[in-house]
């Protein structure tokens, strides 16, 4: 078993018009997406989202609405500690890096937060995934798996190669214990190409207890529908990290050969 039985679920949206929705019917974290250094010019060329949000709309819904936010900053540099002084002045939840690239970032990170913050590291470099035994060790909340730009730096063709190929799995292994997870899930009706349950199902088997909710989760599932798609959701994935080790593991084996046979049909 693993080390929980609580899955967290995070939504990153910067509408408060779905937030207040969506944290009523069971998401644990709004995530205002406030990084922009770098970001345009490395994903030129993908679908991937870039919607930001700015500080006021952070202070609006974290102060004024109560909803639980965290904040995704810029990746470190210069500027960091200042951000972070903002978010603590505004009371959010906690703080986001992205594009950590060592365990000394990652540490320079939570020194700047000095516990004042809930703390979530991105692993979205290669860089990162050859440190992670360090980065393993550092005192940080939540380990987020970023798909899309790893896929990027790894240069991988689809950014669910690293879960098919057994990457993840590897990545995965000095983290027992700890609470992490990546992203892709969505309605369990819904997901494409990979389905919601594959992805569930593989998130379970590799015993992530934290999920980031795909963006299309708001497309998928009206407001009204939102507190049983969630509760179905959780259940799904907190089920199967309390059964035994080896009905998880044969239960995943089933997931990920599933989701590698659609990964490698992308490619024909």
């Amino acid at each position: 078993m693993v080390g929980y039985s609580n899955v967290i679920l995070i939504l990153m949206t910067s509408e408060p018009e779905i937030a207040i929705p969506a944290t009523a019917a069971g998401v644990d974290y709004i995530v205002i997406d406030r990084e922009t250094r770098g970001k345009a010019a490395r994903q030129n060329g993908t679908h991937f989202d870039q919607r930001t949000g700015d500080l006021g709309l952070v202070r609006i819904m974290s102060q004024d609405l109560g909803l639980p936010v965290i904040v995704r900053i810029d990746s470190l540099g210069r500027e960091s500690g200042q951000q972070i002084e903002e978010l603590v002045e505004l009371g959010v939840e906690g703080a986001m890096l992205p594009m950590a690239s060592s365990a000394l970032e990652a540490q320079e990170f939570l020194d700047l937060v000095a516990g004042r913050l809930k703390t979530i590291v991105q692993i979205e470099t290669s860089s990162a995934v050859d440190d992670i035994d360090r980065i393993a060790s550092l005192g940080w909340d939540i380990l987020h798996f970023g798909l899309n730009d790893l896929s990027l730096s790894l240069r991988r063709k689809d950014i669910w190669e690293v879960v098919a190929d057994g990457s993840m799995a590897r990545w995965l292994q000095p983290l027992s214990g700890r609470r992490y997870g990546f992203g892709g899930a969505t309605i369990l009706s819904g997901g494409y190409p990979i389905p919601s349950p594959l992805v569930l199902g593989t998130m379970a088997g590799l015993g992530c207890g934290a999920v980031l909710l795909r963006r299309s989760f708001i497309r998928d599932c009206p407001a009204a529908q939102m507190p049983a798609q969630l509760a179905k959701m959780r259940g799904f994935l907190e089920m199967r990290l309390l059964d035994s080790s080896a009905n998880r593991a044969e239960a995943y084996e089933t997931s990920l050969a599933e989701l590698t046979r659609i990964v490698l049909g992308n490619h024909d």
